[in-house]
């Protein structure tokens, strides 16, 4: 095709299948002979029912040489289509030409054409966000969009041949000619709506406009799925996905696997980005506008280099201030009061315990202030009794108390000498040995088993707890000639963490069984209360398992259907519900019964297609019906329904329903028409 004569220049926010129309009418041709030069892929899609892809699937078309052929620019003609959305989601929309199919798919109205009378009367033609099923009015004359016809009251198909004309399809009327009774709206609270949807949707369509800065070393997708997990986690400054409860955990562990590996089986869609804006009251103008702080993009990304130990902030420490003193525990976590503290550190010069939470340096059990406080009350004078009472805290705290204040001179030595041991036993490192059978005990646990062996009163064995020699052993040198639960615990925990991620990426059912079976804790153990934390683990690990798996399963459905969708649609064949099953590999009870919406959705398509190619044959064989007749009456002198039925085989002419009952009206319909030209001429 040379370049055109006549080159309409594109309308503002017009559909581009309205601007087909333009180009077509304006150079005096027919709208597929526009189409055909321009048209990629199957010729399937030139059918008139297909049409609304142009405005939704642009890739259908060579936007280049339509271009060309107009004098427009590209970036003008994808203004024209939806295309431009996809812009703000992914670095070269040109290659998620298969996931954009369902991408807008959801919003759009593509049965009828919607229009304002006024609009299309100023020929301002047919706007693309009119086919959001969202919206409702024309903005600019505040009315009710229609998608019929005033006069016969039958709806507007996306697409006929007579659409630029503004004339109904159906009985030719104009669809301006009564627009002055198309009135505005006086709902104030559907305008106000309305006006917000419109919006958000201009913003959408706007390509100048985005929805987030590309961030450095991500991809703009990954970019916007940071940016969904800092708004819908409250804009906190640390990533914590206990704290998202908008998306469900396997949405956060797939939008997390997206950002940290590019690879995820849950991608950013449309959807999330209106699920938090509406989540938090925000519009998509508000949305981009939002910049995630470092601190929490840092945090999302597990292979930065761990936190270092932070400083020592106990005030009578020799240490303070600095972080020389600090030694890392070993174990994973240490929790307290319900909060988890992980990278653990002990002062050796305090003894006082730190960890991070949430990326931030504390000590764990807030006992620098509480022991300042105790001390301040011992000056006073106050009974330990009273002590207790005041502070809630336990006898066996108190006493723990008084012998640190003691071992670090917090308290006047003189004035308390009562409660100092008068000589320390001389082999107190092996007693201490002897009584610690597990890794990080209870202090109050060793008392007891001390007062046992010992006949240790409990101010004199927690003075001897503080001895620097004891400290060492209990932090860092535990017994190894001993069964260690705690540590194997931990160990076990890590082992079944590391096994659980091989089940993941193997694909291997995961179960207490299985994940038993391939470690060194037999099945039973497990499921005891001591290692209840690992069969948590075991259930979640399967519940996120099961989950994944049936929203790959879906995804596989989804995308098996759409192949099998296309083929049939190149062979010119109709959609079957047996054929569906085949081809995905299951029953149709198995679809209702974990998938229900899918085997709807299914069967609405075959419903949908077999009408359509229903349609095609009633054509077809009208068309056959108007050649037959004249050689059947050439023939036999005269004409019935049965000899017309006989000349093309068919048994059951009589039929009184189904498909032959209509071929059947039709054979009567045309001998009625045909000896009635014969009689009048």
């Amino acid at each position: 095709m040379k370049l055109l004569s006549v080159r309409p220049i594109p309308r503002d926010k017009e559909t581009l299948s309205s601007f087909f129309l333009r180009i077509a009418d304006g150079n005096g041709i027919p709208y597929l002979d526009v189409r055909r030069k321009v048209n990629i892929g199957s010729v399937s899609y030139l059918n008139s029912t297909n049409m609304f892809k142009v405005d939704w699937f642009p890739h259908l078309i060579d936007t280049r040489l339509l271009a060309q052929f107009v004098g427009a620019s590209i970036e003008k003609i994808r203004t024209l289509t939806f295309l431009t959305i996809l812009d703000k989601f992914f670095d070269d929309p040109d290659q998620e030409e298969r996931r954009y199919r369902s991408f807008i798919r959801p919003y759009m109205i593509t049965k009828v054409r919607r229009f304002c009378p006024h609009c299309i009367k100023e020929k301002k033609g047919f706007k693309l966000i009119w086919q959001i099923n969202e919206i409702e009015i024309c903005l600019e004359h505040q009315g009710i969009l229609k998608s019929h016809c005033h006069e016969c009251n039958q709806s507007q198909p996306y697409f006929y041949e007579k659409l630029n004309e503004f004339i109904c399809k159906n009985c030719n009327h104009s669809l301006t000619d009564k627009e002055d009774l198309i009135k505005g709206i006086n709902d104030e609270i559907l305008k106000d709506e309305q006006i917000r949807i419109y919006s958000d949707w201009e913003y959408l369509l706007n390509p100048s406009f985005s929805l987030t800065s590309k961030l450095e070393n991500y991809s703009l997708e990954q970019s916007l799925a940071i940016k969904l997990l800092y708004i819908s986690q409250n804009q906190a400054a640390i990533f914590n996905k206990r704290e998202i409860t908008l998306f469900s955990p396997i949405i956060v562990q797939n939008l997390t696997a997206l950002i940290r590996t590019g690879k995820s089986t849950k991608r950013v869609l449309l959807t999330d980005v209106f699920k938090v804006t509406s989540y938090c009251g925000l519009s998509i103008a508000e949305f981009s506008k939002i910049k995630v702080p470092i601190s929490y993009i840092v945090s999302l990304n597990p292979h930065v280099e761990e936190l270092s130990a932070g400083y020592c902030v106990t005030p009578w420490c020799s240490s303070f201030g600095v972080a020389t003193g600090m030694r890392p525990i070993d174990i994973r976590r240490r929790g307290y009061n319900g909060v988890y503290f992980t990278r653990v550190h002990v002062c050796i010069e305090c003894y006082m315990q730190y960890g991070f939470y949430q990326k931030e340096w504390r000590e764990i059990k807030g006992d620098i202030d509480l022991f300042i406080e105790v001390a301040k009350l011992i000056e006073q004078g106050i009974t330990r009794r009273t002590l207790t009472s005041t502070l809630k805290i336990d006898y066996h705290r108190s006493c723990l108390i008084m012998a640190y204040l003691l071992r670090f001179s917090l308290i006047d030595s003189d004035k308390f000498s009562q409660f100092i041991p008068k000589k320390a036993p001389k082999n107190l490192k092996e007693n201490f040995v002897r009584i610690l059978e597990e890794y990080f005990e209870s202090p109050e646990k060793m008392y007891y088993k001390a007062k046992k062996i010992y006949g240790w009163a409990p101010i004199d064995f927690y003075y001897y707890f503080f001895d620097p020699e004891v400290q060492n052993i209990y932090l860092f040198q535990p017994p190894t000639y001993k069964t260690n639960s705690s540590m194997k615990r931990e160990l076990a925990f890590l082992e079944v963490e590391r096994k659980l991620e091989g089940f993941f990426q193997n694909d291997n059912e995961i179960s207490i069984k299985q994940v038993a079976a391939s470690i060194s804790i037999g099945r039973t153990t497990i499921s005891t209360q001591k290692y209840g934390d690992i069969k948590e683990a075991i259930i979640k690990g399967k519940q996120v398992q099961s989950l994944t798996k049936r929203e790959n399963n879906r995804q596989y459905f989804l995308s098996v259907f759409e192949d099998y969708k296309r083929n049939q649609e190149h062979l010119g064949k109709s959609l079957f519900c047996d054929d569906i099953y085949k081809y995905i590999g299951r029953n149709s009870s198995y679809l209702r019964k974990y998938y229900p919406d899918i085997s709807d959705w299914f069967s609405e398509q075959v419903k949908e297609s077999k009408e359509r190619f229903r349609k095609v044959r009633l054509e077809n064989w009208h068309l056959d019906i108007e050649t037959a007749i004249p050689i059947v009456y050439e023939k036999y002198g005269r004409l019935s329904q049965n000899l017309v039925g006989d000349y093309f085989g068919i048994i059951n002419i009589n039929a009184r329903k189904g498909f032959y009952y209509q071929v059947k009206k039709m054979i009567k319909d045309e001998i009625e028409r045909f000896l009635a030209f014969k009689v009048h001429g």
